[in-house]
């Protein structure tokens, strides 16, 4: 079974904000008052259509291999300007079929990036990663506290209740898909 998410996560406060700036989205809600919302092909047109200007970070193409598309063109200045008042929201992604794939996020707060985009591969290496990209090749048993995006959860307040790590605190692997947001 895979787990194939897009997601911009944050608190109440963030990520309405964020869905202020961008009509049509919506949020899902997660336990403890996260949430989550969705990037699906809408919003992610959407937000390439605001930065038309922008070139995409070749540090933020960390799924090219499986969706050139994703993250969208500018959604580095979507989450910056959602977080300019006091705001703190992270980008996660996954990419995994049969315990093999990759995860990566990225975090901002009070529009500032705390976190560049980083990611880490789970039983394979990925050698075709633009110049300037952070990553770590991790083994199936790896401890979860290094992966990014638990990293960018901790950041912008997600804490990991008693043997779960962040990701597993706010139930992000609950829904598989970014379809079942």
């Amino acid at each position: 079974m895979g787990h194939f998410v897009n997601l911009v996560v944050g608190d109440e406060a963030s990520t309405t904000e964020f869905l202020a700036q961008w009509p049509g989205a919506r949020a899902v809600s997660l336990l403890g008052g996260w949430r989550a919302i969705p990037l699906d092909e809408r919003l992610c047109g959407s937000i390439a259509e605001r930065y038309p200007e922008v070139i995409r970070s070749s540090t933020f193409e960390v799924t090219p291999y499986w969706n050139p598309d994703l993250p969208p063109r500018g959604i580095q200045e979507a989450l910056a300007a959602a977080t300019k008042r006091n705001g703190r929201l992270a980008y996660v992604e996954t990419a995994f079929h049969g315990g093999t794939g990759s995860q990566s996020a990225a975090a901002y707060i009070d529009g500032e990036e705390v976190m560049q985009p980083t990611i880490a591969c789970v039983g394979e290496e990925m050698t075709d990663l633009p110049d300037g990209l952070r990553h770590g090749i991790a083994p199936p048993h790896i401890s979860s506290d290094g992966f990014p995006i638990n990293q960018a959860l901790r950041l912008i307040g997600v804490v990991a209740d008693g043997d779960c790590d962040e990701f597993d605190t706010i139930e992000l692997g609950k829904r598989r898909a970014t379809s079942d947001y």
